[in-house]
């Protein structure tokens, strides 16, 4: 076999693994999807500039009602894999292991354990999420953010910073628990 065609083989195997292979750390033998009792997840909510007063509002009052929703399912153990991008070259994709409401691994999309992914995303914990959404909204940015029709939790969050070059995007979702 040719060099290029070991070459093509392994960088199609990589391209697998990076496709694959955090769904298959999230719904591995022992982690399975909560239950879901509701439809579809909804659009996401819009703004196009710097919020205003009422939206910030309303992003707010649609935090706590999905904060509640989220903490009366008492969902302390779970992955869930995370995705984020921004205006700066941004990490691949991998899954964030939680035991009692901490973050306590990260994976990346080979399945390898990974100190740096834990350090970078321990704040995008379920709880994290949120607080990311709040921030956000009460700053005035202009923000996107949509939430998981079962568990409450934000699976999207668009946001700029309201500067040249600061836009970020976090993704997260499926949620496994432990089973």
């Amino acid at each position: 076999m040719s060099s290029s065609t070991v070459g093509l083989r392994l960088t199609l195997l990589a391209g697998l693994a990076a496709c694959h292979g955090p769904r298959a750390l999230v719904a591995g033998p022992e982690w399975s999807t909560p239950a879901c009792d509701r439809g579809a997840a909804p659009a996401f909510h819009r703004t196009g500039s710097v919020l205003t007063p009422a939206e910030r509002d309303s992003i707010l009052r649609d935090l706590e009602t999905h904060r509640a929703a989220w903490r009366a399912r008492h969902i302390t153990d779970y992955r869930l894999r995370v995705a984020e991008a921004c205006f700066c070259p941004g990490s691949p994709p991998g899954v964030l292991e939680v035991r009692n409401g901490s973050p306590v691994a990260a994976f990346d999309t080979a399945g390898r354990s990974s100190r740096p992914l834990l350090a970078r995303w321990s704040s995008y914990a379920v709880e994290g999420l949120f607080d990311v959404v709040e921030r956000t909204a009460r700053s005035g940015e202009v923000l996107e953010v949509r939430y998981d029709p079962c568990l409450g939790y934000p699976t999207a969050i668009r946001g700029n910073m309201r500067q040249v070059d600061t836009w970020f995007q976090i993704d997260a979702g499926p949620l496994t628990q432990r089973r």
